[in-house]
């Protein structure tokens, strides 16, 4: 484990392994962010190897050593998504028990010790370790400062620092922990309104991304197949019968046409392009969280491969008595 550690340091700047160690502690890992970067490290040294072996296009080296750390970082963010979006489900129930406790004449302090619930899960392992460091001697502020400072949630983010405002202020602790619950409720009720008030846009968007697109691109590309069957420059005398007959307009490729084989490659970087941003734009709209996308970019992007090829092949077969 060391000797991973050690690479790490060795290669990566500090501020890099510093990045992982505060994605690993916001996911619920220990801070392991050089261990794991060497393990990687090593990873990309024998697929290095492999395609060198293997005689692969070098084109595929960048490739092979960047995806896993972009699958990495791309688990992580969905872990600490998952956390947050539990955290921020469970704080409304969680101020307002404290809140209550406060009323029946408790400190600030054992309010929230005794607010803890199982049911809470997440946020009551992170209130479990705040009433610990203020139990410990960390005064309280400070304690929801680094709890503020783990995770990325604006909404956490806005209820913590509303907390340490009152803390520092002397305020009614009772009064701002109901209201920044009542808060958290309403913004969850905006949210869903808004979600429900764009369904419309969601809608064009998906038939835009998943038909429209690949069923062009699929059209394309059969009429570049079409060409390509041909003739570079002219038209067979027999298949200009053939057109002729069924009413259809001659055309002949004049100059240097893209092959086919060429466009489906194009088609395929293309749609997988646009799926990826009709994710995070769905995902922002419904959501209000671009990283959301990430879940559903795989069945957005499947379901659009498979039309842009069944539009294609579709074509290929009814329309076959056509090429030469």
């Amino acid at each position: 484990m060391r000797v991973y550690s050690k690479i790490a340091l060795v290669v990566f700047p500090k501020r890099v392994i510093r990045f992982f160690d505060k994605l690993l502690v916001s996911a619920g890992y220990e801070k392991k962010g050089d261990k794991i970067l060497g393990k990687i490290l090593l990873i990309n040294l024998i697929s290095a190897l492999a395609l060198i072996l293997l005689r692969f296009n070098p084109i595929f080296l960048p490739i092979a050593i960047a995806v896993p750390y972009l699958l990495l970082y791309i688990f992580l963010l969905l872990k600490i998504d998952a956390r947050e979006r539990e955290i921020e489900k469970n704080l409304p129930d969680f101020l307002q028990l404290a809140s209550a406790n406060i009323r029946a004449g408790m400190t600030i302090d054992q309010a929230l010790w005794f607010a803890i619930r199982e049911q809470y899960g997440i946020l009551a392992k992170e209130m479990k370790q705040v009433a610990k460091e203020n139990f410990s001697g960390t005064p309280l502020p400070e304690a929801f400062n680094k709890l503020k400072n783990k995770y990325r949630s604006k909404i956490l983010k806005r209820a913590m620092l509303l907390i340490i405002e009152g803390l520092n202020s002397g305020g009614k602790m009772a009064e701002i922990l109901e209201r920044v619950a009542w808060d958290i409720q309403k913004t969850f009720t905006m949210r869903k309104e808004v979600a429900a008030n764009v369904k419309m846009y969601e809608m064009f968007i998906l038939f835009a991304v998943i038909i429209g697109a690949p069923a062009l691109f699929g059209l394309s590309h059969y009429l570049l197949k079409m060409m390509a069957s041909l003739g570079a420059n002219k038209l067979s005398a027999e298949a200009s019968s053939v057109m002729g007959r069924v009413g259809v307009i001659s055309v002949a490729p004049t100059g240097k046409v893209i092959s086919p084989e060429t466009f489906f490659y194009f088609a395929i970087s293309c749609i997988t392009v646009t799926s990826l941003f009709a994710s995070l734009i769905l995902s922002m709209i419904s959501k209000g969280r671009a990283k959301d996308g990430i879940k559903i970019f795989p069945v957005i992007l499947t379901i659009s491969l498979l039309c842009f090829l069944a539009v294609s092949k579709v074509l290929s077969i009814m329309l076959a008595t056509y090429l030469i």
